[in-house]
């Protein structure tokens, strides 16, 4: 599967810069990943693309026989401060990102119905998460038990200290439990 996800993720983030208006406008690191998906053909990526639904059931048979979701940690470790990846290059940057967010890859693989919701805060303050993880075609049991979750643990109001966020900034767009509502 992972030699599969990494050529689809440059290529994929390679067609969406190519569909840009202003492409140049692209950091220099993301302009790295525009070149690495530059090196995937489009044969290559015709037979990755046949492999997956192939793959994608064998790792959701496993993991749905017997269960309607899947919980996750959402990172393997803690936040990494903004810019800690600034001025390195793509493979650089993938390297760190994989260490840090190695969950979500194989359900963005799959396309599994997924979401990221807050799972208390470290002695710090800072927001720790988990991912909930649906079978296929199932965002209604997901989104219902996000809900659940954020009703017994309601998080809107709470900030990491530093933040300059306050709980208004974000009163238009609603949490997720409201807008799925």
């Amino acid at each position: 599967m992972f030699t599969d996800f990494y050529p689809l993720y440059f290529r994929g983030i390679r067609d969406e810069a190519r569909s840009l208006p202003h492409p140049e406008r692209l950091s220099e690191q993301t302009k790295g990943f525009v070149r690495l998906g530059g090196l995937i053909r489009d044969r290559r990526l015709a037979k990755i693309r046949d492999r997956m639904p192939a793959a994608g059931a064998r790792i959701t048979d496993s993991v749905f026989a017997d269960h309607d979701l899947l919980v996750t940690p959402a990172t393997a470790q803690l936040p990494v401060e903004i810019g800690h990846w600034r001025g390195q290059g793509a493979l650089r940057t993938i390297n760190g990102m994989g260490n840090v967010y190695p969950y979500a890859a194989t359900w963005n693989y799959t396309g599994q119905p997924a979401a990221t919701i807050p799972a208390g805060f470290t002695d710090g303050g800072l927001p720790r998460s988990v991912m909930l993880v649906a079978r296929p075609n199932d965002e209604a049991t997901l989104v219902s038990v996000a809900a659940q979750l954020e009703a017994e643990r309601p998080w809107a109001d709470r900030r990491p200290p530093g933040s300059t966020a306050s709980p208004s900034d974000h009163s238009d767009s609603g949490s997720p439990a409201q807008v799925a509502r």
